[in-house]
């Protein structure tokens, strides 16, 4: 579990409150935090109690985690955000997110930021729920917690409007922040090159032609929100990295923001196509994977094309028996994952569920769509390409591309493919 944690783009970190603030915190008071926050105005001795409270909370591990909202070097104190553990009004696993900016902080997106920290650091002490509880009349908080990727639950009995967001990506979130560049993912082996120019020739052909509105879940930085833009579709990307949807929002013709395939804020019937090309491997369970594909067709209009991707579960066996690296050990991994579905990592990425062409045809049957085509993407000469290297790509690319097409939906061969492509409506 993380103290200190600092935003992608480094203007914003979040630390423990300490008396040290004491001054910096009630200079920064004002009628608006007393109203919302503070319960009353803060003297010298007030707010010296609550933050000698807020370090023994520390000290004893919780259950209130106070950070300070700081900004710039050396960092200046911004605001406050709470992280409240085990609270009566909350079933188990879920917390309660308080937080304030003072004056001259506000409306820089500041508290956005704080607030996705926030939820980083209840995620990595086991959360599976945040909840912002606002006040109906409070407006700018409530915007904060939809700009921060929260869905309005409705009111509760307390009489607050509560917004809640799923932590369970959260340490998927962190990966793509801190270890892995999506921005790079299909472009730094030939295979991955392989798979977006067969995942772009396939999207073609089965998408409602442009001008169309396209709903990209789980879009990453915009690989390929780019290129359809750019065809002259009406993109708009959901993604729950903050800083994917940062990159994506300044490509042109696209819009962004953080959010979560299983629960969109795109209202019903919004979209022409919903493209699903990461949610699914990264949803380690099946309810989870159903909950993604209902909230696709309830945001689909009819008529409309769902796209879907899956991981093959012969990847793992295909790539390390071509490299070297199927170790005697790693064989019963790899036959573990082949029944199953279950990766454990074996190979890097992070755990996550593999699919088969049949059962990626039978989770979009049962979310209730219909016409459903499975193709393989990369075909069976992916793993040629990577083992003869950058250097002889140019010259066997086309042909693995014509074997991928022959292949595409041969059922002996299409699980040889590293990725599967499900096509609905």
């Amino acid at each position: 579990m993380r103290q200190e944690l600092r935003s992608p783009d480094g203007d914003v970190a979040l630390s423990p409150l300490t008396m040290d603030d004491a001054e910096a915190h009630l200079a920064g008071e004002d009628a608006e935090l007393v109203r919302y926050l503070n319960g009353g105005p803060g003297t010298p001795a007030t707010v010296g109690a609550h933050l000698r409270r807020c370090e023994e909370q520390w000290r004893a591990g919780g259950p209130v985690h106070a950070f300070g909202v700081r900004v710039g070097t050396p960092p200046v104190l911004a605001g406050t955000v709470e992280v409240q553990f085990d609270q009566p009004y909350l079933p188990a696993g879920q917390v309660n997110l308080a937080y304030g900016l003072y004056p001259r902080w506000r409306g820089r997106g500041i508290a956005t930021r704080a607030v996705e920290l926030a939820c980083l650091h209840a995620a990595s002490a086991g959360a599976t729920l945040a909840v912002i509880r606002v006040e109906p009349e409070n407006a700018a908080s409530a915007a904060v917690a939809v700009r921060a990727g929260f869905a309005h639950a409705g009111r509760g009995e307390d009489g607050f409007d509560h917004y809640t967001r799923p932590l369970a990506t959260t340490d998927l979130v962190e990966l793509y922040t801190t270890e892995t560049s999506e921005s790079t993912r299909l472009t730094r082996s030939p295979h991955g090159v392989l798979e977006y120019r067969r995942t772009r020739e396939l999207l073609r052909r089965a998408l409602t032609p442009p001008p169309a509105r396209v709903l990209d879940v789980g879009g990453g930085t915009g690989a390929h929100a780019r290129w359809l833009a750019a065809d002259g579709y009406d993109v708009h990307l959901v993604d729950p990295v903050p800083a994917h949807v940062e990159a994506a929002a300044a490509l042109p013709g696209v819009t962004a923001e953080v959010g979560d395939a299983r629960r969109l804020r795109a209202p019903d019937g919004s979209a022409d196509v919903v493209l699903l090309l990461g949610p699914l491997y990264h949803l380690t369970e099946a309810a989870d994977r159903a909950r993604a594909l209902a909230e696709a067709r309830r945001v689909l209009r009819p008529g409309g094309v769902v796209v879907a991707a899956g991981i093959s579960r012969y990847l793992s066996l295909l790539e390390a028996g071509t490299t070297g690296r199927l170790t005697e050990g790693m064989a019963a991994a790899v036959r573990h994952l082949i029944a199953t579905g279950d990766y454990d990592g074996h190979l890097g990425f992070v755990p996550a569920h593999f699919h088969t062409a049949a059962g990626l045809r039978a989770e979009l049957e049962s979310a209730g769509l219909r016409d459903v085509e499975v193709y393989g993407v990369e075909g069976p000469a992916w793993p040629a390409l990577d083992a003869a290297g950058e250097g002889e790509f140019d010259r066997l690319v086309e042909a693995a591309i014509r074997c991928a097409r022959v292949a595409e939906r041969d059922p002996l061969l299409i699980n040889a493919s590293a990725h599967l492509l499900a096509v609905a409506r």
